[in-house]
């Protein structure tokens, strides 16, 4: 049984607990929300996250540059898992899924980039509820000005991907209909 314990939290606490409540909100959100895109889109984008967020973290958390940590580790436990395959995944799903129901058309003209910048303020201050209030994150050389731009640029390469897709599947429908 040794092999595990490199891999459970030092202590369950708020951070764990955290991470259970997150995961079960977004989950939630994700499912309430409706979503205007092929099953296999979402699939793709789903994947195409986990893939941003592992390699993400493994330049920006791991060494050398060591600029935060997550949860109680300064490498990956158990709950670093439920972080990268479901929380941060489900939560640019959920961004997707408002951007895939027409919100960017209120801004008239510059809707899809206010509501890149939008979405990436939202993003920055559920990172600092979570870093301030639950000690999801400790941050060493790490400022909430970088999780701005990082969000800037996940968030637009997300809408580039899903519009990439979502103008094959219409090609797509429009050949074969």
């Amino acid at each position: 049984m040794n092999w595990i314990k490199p891999l459970l939290p030092v202590r369950f606490d708020t951070n764990e607990i955290y991470t259970i409540v997150i995961f079960l909100l977004m989950a939630s959100l994700l499912k309430l929300i409706p979503r205007r895109m092929e099953p296999s889109m979402f699939y793709f984008l789903y994947t195409f996250n986990i893939y941003l967020t592992v390699m993400g973290d493994y330049f920006l958390a791991g060494n050398p540059l060591n600029l935060y940590d997550t949860l109680d580790r300064n490498s990956g436990e158990l709950f670093d898992f439920i972080l990268h395959l479901f929380v941060y995944p489900m939560t640019m799903l959920i961004v997707l899924s408002i951007y895939s129901n027409g919100y960017p058309s209120y801004f008239k003209k510059w809707g899809t980039a206010v509501f890149i910048v939008l979405s990436s303020l939202f993003l920055v201050g559920l990172e600092w509820i979570s870093a301030e209030y639950f000690d999801l994150y400790t941050y060493y050389n790490w400022k909430f000005w970088y999780s701005y731009m990082v969000y800037l640029i996940t968030v637009s390469l997300n809408i580039s991907v899903f519009i990439l897709l979502r103008n094959y599947y219409l090609e797509k429908r429009t050949r074969v209909g």
